[in-house]
């Protein structure tokens, strides 16, 4: 019985403590023109059907605030938005000092810039089947590196 009582224990213990959840590498998207963009990242040549990007996230009926009152019409925008003349982090592989990309078998990530106006108007598939990104930006491990993993859009 008591074998039982400390797997239990244990196991209780183990499920409590919190996960440690390492922070991961960025890439810095500067956003240099007038308009709001999207960034699409991606190992893939052309833009995927799958995930799509979104203009916006709520936090559903799983947040709460300080008080623990249910959270329920607070809405935010995702980090691949960039506002004009401002910039975002966008989440990849490896660590803050030494970021790596997604990629498995090649050494470069193409990222495709939307501009708001076509998130708002157009349907997900519309802009993949049409192509209607702004702009498509390669750009390999060593440029990244060489930026100091910094990507400035210009229009």
């Amino acid at each position: 019985m008591i074998k039982y009582v400390n797997i239990i224990s244990i196991l209780m213990l183990l499920y409590a403590c919190p996960v440690y959840d390492p922070p991961f590498g960025t890439i810095r998207i500067t956003n240099l023109s007038s308009e709001t963009l999207y960034v699409y990242a991606t190992c893939s040549e052309i833009l995927p059907k799958s995930p799509a990007l979104k203009l916006f996230f709520s936090l559903g009926d799983s947040a709460f605030d300080e008080t623990g009152n249910k959270i329920t019409d607070t809405i935010y925008y995702p980090n691949y938005r960039i506002e004009a003349d401002s910039f975002s982090m966008l989440g990849v592989w490896g660590t803050p000092e030494q970021p790596k990309l997604p990629c498995n078998k090649q050494e470069y990530i193409n990222l495709f810039f939307i501009l708001e106006s076509t998130m708002r108007n157009n349907a997900w598939l519309y802009i993949v089947e049409n192509e209607l990104y702004k702009k498509k930006i390669r750009v390999t491990k060593q440029q990244l590196d060489s930026l100091q993993w910094e990507v400035k859009y210009i229009p």
